[in-house]
């Protein structure tokens, strides 16, 4: 039995360095690939990027023009996302609640099919805007990082914040999130109609 207080064996200690420096160079390179790949995220009072995104049910299309001027709520979601689906019923109920005051929500629907997306739409209720973003063109430019996640925008078009729940997983390189809370929901929608104001 060999004895605590004598000195490692070099070879040991080389053979447990040459198996620990893998691990360090692949996390290194992991979390430098996640930073780099992270989309740009909008500053606060930023504008809201152009867009043109054609409607769910392919009846026309949504841009820019169709919001300007109105307090907005972005929601990116997708039908296979649970979270998505735990918070479907509290964002039609919120834009329920809030529609008379000029607030417009839009649902944009991403890494999806378009009938997964409308059947998801149809089974929750879901009556305001809901629009597809298959290239992905306005979550990169609003820096989405994972769904679902909820942007507010106000009625200069310029962005405030965002909301969503802590990260739960992870699919087709894209991070689910928890769905927002009523709190969060319905408190930055009150600081975007009083901005209204």
């Amino acid at each position: 039995m060999s004895d605590p207080s004598e000195p490692r064996s070099p070879h040991r200690l080389r053979r447990a360095l040459l198996a620990f420096v893998p691990v360090v160079l692949f996390l290194g390179l992991l979390t430098y690939g996640l930073v780099r790949s992270a989309p740009p995220r909008l500053a606060a009072g930023e504008r809201l990027p152009e867009f043109s995104l054609e409607t769910l049910d392919g009846s026309g299309t949504v841009t820019n023009d169709d919001i300007a001027g109105h307090p907005t709520v972005i929601n990116f979601w997708a039908s296979w996302c649970i979270p998505c689906k735990q918070e479907a019923r509290l964002l039609e109920k919120t834009y329920e609640a809030y529609k008379d005051d000029g607030v417009v929500f839009l649902g944009v629907n991403i890494k999806d099919a378009a009938p997964d997306a409308q059947a998801f739409a149809d089974k929750y209720g879901i009556t305001y805007l809901l629009v597809r973003d298959p290239e992905e063109d306005l979550a990169s430019a609003l820096g989405v990082t994972g769904i679902p996640e909820t942007f507010f925008i106000d009625d200069s078009g310029a962005f405030v914040t965002t909301a969503a729940g802590d990260p739960r997983g992870e699919r087709g390189g894209l991070v689910t999130l928890g769905p927002v809370s009523e709190a969060d929901l319905t408190t930055n929608i009150d600081i975007l109609v009083r901005r209204a104001d």
